[in-house]
C-alpha cells in the first residue's frame, strides 16, 4: 500500500488526551512533534507528568488535567535561545482516518498559529507531504502575508482575494508597522506586538518612500526561512535606478544611453553624451513618472540640470527615444515567464505613458525579441515577479525600467488576465520545489 499524502495543514484527534478535530500544521523542518499544554509539572519517582489542555488562545480546548508516563525527557534550545528541560509522552493520534503512535513533547505553543506541531520523525515512512495541497480535512491551506501600506489598493485587494479563492490563511501586514528582534540564533518579527510566526510565504508591495525599512522586514522573514515571492536584494536592486542600470547593461540588456554625474561643470558633456536635445531628466527617488522631465532644448537642458545639481539632487540623463511617440510597453514578467502586456500611450501633452497620469492602456501582442528582452532583464535582476518597461525604437527595445511591486489594476483590466492568480500559481510552486526534498519523507 503506498503512502499516503498530507497537506501543509490537516486536523487530527488525539483520543486519550480527549482532543478531537485539533489544527495541526505539518513541518518537516522539525524533527519531533509537539503539542501546546500548561502547568507541566514532572514526578521524578513515578516517571509521571501532570500538564494542562486549557488556553484562550486555543477554544478548542477542553479544560483537563492530564496525567501520563513519560516517555524520555531532553535539553532541546527553544525559540528565544534559551535551553528548556523537555517533556515527551507517547499517545494515538488519528489522522486520515488512520490511528498511529506518536511521541508529542510538551511544549507552551500559545504564541504559534498552531497548538499541534508534527514533524518528520511521525512522517517519515508513513506519509508524503504536499505543501501546496490545503490538506484533506482542513479549511486552510499556505499561510500567506502581503506586506502593504494600503489595504484598499487595487493590487493588494486583488492579491488578498486571489489568496482567498485558493482556501490559503491571507493577512494584509502594515509592514511599517513591524518591528524585529536580533540577538544569537533567534530572530523575530512582531506587528503591532504581535508575533508574526509559522508563516509560509510574503509578497513585499514595498513604497518607495519605505525601500530601506521594507527591505530590511523583507530580509528578517527570509532568515526565517520564509519565501519571498521577490527577495530583499532584488527589490533593492529595482528601487535603485542607477544600480538597475548598471547591472543591466552589463548583462547586455538595450537601454537608452545614460549618464550619471554630480558635478555642474559637466553639464555639456553629459548632454553631448545622451545625444544632446531632447533628452530626459529623471531623479533616483521618483516613481510612477514624477521626478522625471523632458527637456527639449539644450538651454533649458542646461537650466535644469544646473538647478537640480546646485540643490544636490541625484539624477540620471537619458536620450529621448522620439519614435516611442510618448508609448510604452509594460510587461509582466512571473517565474520567468511573459504573462500579460500592455502598450501604455500617453496623454497628448505629456510624454510620461504612466496610467497614474491618466495615460491609456491596451492590450499587445510582443514581438520574440521584445518577449526575450523583458525575460532577461527580469532575471539579471533576480525577480521572480516583475513590471518590465520598454520602449520601441529604430534600434529595437529598449529597457526603460524594472519594477519589483508593478501594479496590476492596469494591465488587469486591459487584458483581462488574472494576473494575481498566477502570482499565488507561482507561490505554490516555489514552496513545493523549496520543500520537495525534505517533504518527500522517505523517499
Amino acid at each position: 500500500m503506498g503512502k499516503k499524502t498530507v497537506g501543509r495543514f490537516e486536523k487530527i484527534d488525539l483520543p486519550d488526551l480527549g482532543l478531537l478535530n485539533l489544527d495541526a500544521k505539518i513541518d518537516t523542518g522539525a524533527d519531533s512533534s509537539s503539542i501546546h499544554c500548561t502547568s507541566i509539572e514532572v514526578d521524578e519517582a513515578t516517571k509521571m507528568v501532570s500538564f494542562n489542555l486549557l488556553d484562550d488562545t486555543h477554544p478548542d480546548y477542553n479544560e483537563r488535567n492530564i496525567r501520563m508516563p513519560i516517555k524520555r525527557m531532553k535539553w532541546v534550545k527553544s525559540s528565544n535561545g534559551q535551553k528548556d528541560y523537555r517533556v515527551y509522552i507517547r499517545t494515538k493520534i488519528k489522522i486520515l482516518d488512520e490511528v498511529y503512535e506518536i511521541e508529542l513533547s510538551l511544549a507552551d505553543r500559545s504564541r504559534m498559529s498552531y497548538p499541534m506541531l508534527i514533524g518528520r520523525k511521525f512522517l517519515h515512512n508513513r506519509f508524503l507531504v504536499d505543501v501546496s495541497k490545503i490538506g484533506t480535512k482542513h479549511g486552510k491551506g499556505v499561510k500567506l502575508a502581503i506586506l502593504s501600506r494600503g489595504p484598499d489598493l487595487y493590487s493588494t485587494k486583488r492579491l488578498y482575494e486571489a489568496a482567498k479563492e485558493r482556501g490559503w490563511d491571507v493577512e494584509v501586514i502594515n509592514y511599517v508597522k513591524c518591528h524585529t528582534t536580533i540577538e544569537n540564533e533567534n530572530l523575530n518579527i512582531f506587528y503591532n506586538d504581535r508575533a508574526l510566526t509559522e508563516i509560509d510565504a510574503i509578497i513585499p508591495r514595498i513604497g518607495a518612500s519605505y525601500t530601506f525599512f521594507g527591505a530590511a522586514i523583507v530580509r528578517q522573514f527570509e532568515l526565517m526561512d520564509v519565501f519571498s515571492a521577490n527577495s530583499s536584494l532584488a527589490l533593492t536592486r529595482a528601487r535603485d535606478k542607477l544600480r538597475s542600470h548598471q547591472i543591466l547593461a552589463k548583462h547586455g540588456v538595450g537601454m537608452p544611453k545614460t549618464v550619471f554625474a554630480t558635478k555642474v561643470e559637466d553639464v555639456s558633456t553629459i548632454i553631448d553624451q545622451v545625444g544632446g536635445a531632447p533628452l530626459i531628466i529623471k531623479m533616483l527617488e521618483g516613481t510612477q513618472g514624477v521626478g522625471v522631465v523632458l527637456s527639449e532644448t539644450r538651454k533649458a537642458a542646461q537650466s535644469v540640470l544646473e538647478a537640480f545639481y546646485g540643490m544636490k539632487v541625484n539624477l540620471l540623463v537619458q536620450e529621448f527615444i522620439a519614435e516611442a511617440k510618448g508609448a510604452d510597453l509594460r510587461v509582466f514578467v512571473i517565474d520567468g515567464k511573459v504573462v500579460a502586456a500592455i502598450k501604455r500611450q500617453g496623454l497628448e501633452s505629456d510624454f510620461r505613458s504612466n496610467i497614474h497620469r491618466g495615460g491609456v492602456a491596451q492590450k499587445i501582442k510582443l514581438t520574440k525579441e521584445e518577449r526575450e528582452l523583458a525575460i532577461k532583464a527580469a532575471k539579471v535582476m533576480g525577480l521572480g515577479i516583475a513590471g518590465v518597461d520598454m520602449l520601441q525604437s529604430d534600434r529595437g527595445p529598449l529597457i526603460m525600467e524594472v519594477n519589483a511591486s508593478p501594479g496590476l489594476e492596469g494591465i488587469e483590466k486591459a487584458t483581462g488576465i488574472d494576473i494575481a492568480g498566477k502570482i499565488m500559481d507561482y507561490i505554490a510552486k516555489q514552496l513545493q520545489k523549496t520543500k520537495r526534498k525534505t517533504d518527500q519523507v522517505g523517499v
